[in-house]
């Protein structure tokens, strides 16, 4: 066998692996949550009043981390997103500003999913 095919196939078992490791996680998370992406949800933010975020990308904990914690139950999922107006426009930085306010959070904290529609464009 070449070395040229060893890395081929060594590169197709990784994606193939990646692939499976991500549809398990988001099996879980559609399980656990009632959530999904492109969904708006209301979070509880630490800093601020309650904001409203598109979710772009829902994050479990690493495999190895996941390894490493298997004994615990609850294990930590988080959210990706942007922090959306009432009207489902993102709200930029800085007024005037091009890019969005991105936000990072636990999906514990969502408290309610909206009905509102995302208009992916700023005001």
């Amino acid at each position: 066998m070449e070395l040229s095919e060893v890395a081929r196939k060594y590169e197709s078992a990784k994606m193939r692996f990646l692939r499976e490791i991500t549809f398990i996680e988001e099996e879980y998370v559609l399980s656990k949550y009632k959530f999904k992406k492109g969904d708006i949800v209301r979070f509880k933010n630490m800093n601020y009043e309650p904001t409203l975020c598109v979710v772009d990308d829902i994050c479990f904990l690493h495999e190895q981390r996941l390894l490493e914690y298997r004994q615990i139950i609850d294990v930590r999922v988080y959210i990706h997103g942007h922090i959306v107006d009432e009207d489902g426009y993102i709200r930029p930085f800085i007024v005037g500003g091009s890019h969005p306010r991105g936000v990072k959070f636990e999906a514990k904290d969502v408290y309610e999913i909206t009905k509102i529609s995302y208009k992916n464009k700023i005001r």
